[in-house]
């Protein structure tokens, strides 16, 4: 995500309180109405009764939801900060703290919040509460007026069908602005105050976030008075820390694993599709990766199937672009193809005829592993020709690279498309933003009029050309789908959602 810096503040002074970080999710419909810290204290050694204890794969970087480093860390935030939308177990987009919305116009939305909403601190949610300083996805608004207490309206710069969707959990948080001006942004991010599910308690470094039930909250309420969140980063403790029963839930079982987690007499396998993908990020700007037929010979050369098998065991869909077969606008006629063959005679036609030497990023402690699948594609690239130095970082050094454009001329990556359409997504493919190299104007304005699109039908139809031009392009390496594991107590009732949002507050005790 981009970083936020103070001259946002500024520029984003005149539009009036409406609280930080908005974001979204699902294709909008018809433009109708939408119905101080505590001393740290060591993690618990094993599942308690009034607490449920969850093993993720990593800790997030800081507790701002307008200054987020990566999705794991959004995914937390949202936990404590509630959004104007959000989605219901069947993945369809609801009111949050927005109660409904209505298009006025073209470019004009209303928004009335939800009445009796208050923050942690006992402070009542208003208009004047709501504020739009993360500009990555809400980069299409232009203005924010408070109508009264619970009514406000956005203008953005230009037609947007997404925007009650990206004004969903990840990026539609709002704050308290009373109390982040009296703090300040650093001292609001080690005792933070939202009108989540949960409510801060504690944050211990490289082990443990506690976090409490917000009982005074308006939707369901959690039915664990306390929730802890241990950061086990290494799969075999992760695994040893669930088999033992130390936590009820684990994140990101290796699909190796599996059989495993089965066979545990007290555990189960949830699992299902996610909105995650991993794909190929090229440095178009300079060779090799400028020459279309190199791009089409990397994508030529991935045998997604085999990744899929041999990485996964079997839990991914091969895609063969940046749409996956959720996301409004897929269109299945576009298949990826394996061709090891035609991926030697296009870099021979691009002037390698006896192959080319390359650099190649990965990183650890992500929201899921990437390093695996990048030594399997290594593998695979090597049979075109393509002969590879992976470099392993973790994600702390390899993300802030990424944003400043210094990687290597490959590297993988992977997004999640909480929005379920890739309108949300695409034009910072094609601005050269975001840790992204292709640059293509035209491209981004064929997207941007998408937006503008009302109709559902013509606008999928847009989207099947946009993903068609990606195709044949190659602009990016795709790869496949990810599915999510997670190994889940029997005592626990809770599935995972596809939108990759972690609603721990739904759990309840069998």
């Amino acid at each position: 995500m981009k970083p936020y810096h103070a001259w946002v503040w500024t520029a984003l002074a005149t539009f009036i309180a409406l609280t930080l970080v908005l974001g979204g999710c699902a294709p909008a419909a018809a433009p109708t109405a939408a119905p101080a810290a505590p001393q740290p204290t060591q993690p618990p050694k094993a599942a308690v009764k009034d607490t449920l204890v969850v093993a993720i794969n990593g800790q997030p970087a800081r507790l701002q939801p307008h200054n987020p480093v990566g999705r794991l860390n959004e995914i937390v935030n949202a936990l404590i900060f509630d959004a104007m939308t959000t989605r219901d177990p069947q993945g369809k987009l609801v009111p949050a703290l927005a109660e409904s919305w209505k298009r006025l116009n073209d470019t004009t939305w209303e928004f009335k919040l939800r009445s009796g909403v208050k923050f942690h601190n006992g402070e009542p949610l208003t208009a004047d509460d709501v504020k739009s300083p993360h500009m990555t996805f809400l980069q299409t608004i232009k203005e924010v007026k408070v109508v009264d207490a619970t009514t406000f309206q956005i203008t953005t710069t230009q037609p947007d069908v997404l925007l009650p969707t990206r004004l969903f959990d990840l990026y539609g948080a709002v704050v308290p602005m009373k109390y982040y001006k009296e703090v300040g942004e650093e001292k609001f991010g080690t005792a933070p105050i939202g009108s989540g599910p949960y409510k801060f308690v504690e944050w211990v470094k490289d082990s443990h976030i506690t976090l409490a039930a917000n009982e005074g909250y308006w939707g369901t309420k959690p039915a664990y008075p306390k929730l802890t969140l241990r950061f086990i980063t290494d799969d075999a403790a992760r695994m040893a820390a669930v088999l033992a029963g130390e936590v009820d839930i684990a994140s990101n079982v290796p699909p190796i694993r599996v059989d495993e987690i089965k066979a545990s007499p007290n555990l189960d396998i949830r699992s299902g599709p996610s909105s995650r993908y991993y794909f190929l990020v090229m440095d178009t700007t300079k060779k090799p990766f400028d020459e279309v037929k190199v791009r089409q010979a990397v994508n030529y050369a991935l045998d997604r199937e085999a990744l899929v098998k041999g990485v996964s065991r079997g839990y991914g869909t091969p895609i063969a672009s940046v749409f996956i077969p959720q996301t409004f606008g897929y269109d299945p006629s576009i298949k990826p193809v394996y061709d090891l063959d035609k991926a030697k005679k296009l870099l021979a036609d691009a002037g390698y005829p006896n192959g080319l030497d390359i650099t190649f990023d990965s990183f650890t402690g992500s929201i899921v592993d990437h390093s695996q699948v990048a030594e399997a594609i290594v593998a695979q690239l090597e049979k075109a020709g393509i002969r590879a130095k992976l470099n392993v970082a973790e994600f702390g050094v390899f993300g802030p690279k990424r944003l400043a454009h210094q990687t290597a001329p490959i590297y993988i990556y992977s997004l999640g498309d909480w929005a379920f359409d890739m309108g949300v997504h695409l034009k910072s493919y094609v601005e050269g933003s975001q840790g992204y190299y292709y640059v293509d104007p035209v491209l981004g304005g064929k997207i941007d009029k998408v937006l503008g699109i009302f109709d559902d039908a013509q606008r999928k139809a847009a989207y099947a050309e946009i993903q068609k031009e990606f195709y044949d392009k190659a602009l990016y390496g795709s790869v496949y789908q990810l599915a999510q594991i997670w190994a889940v107590s029997k005592k626990v009732d809770w599935e995972p959602q596809p939108d990759e949002m972690w609603r721990f507050h739904l759990a309840k005790a069998k």
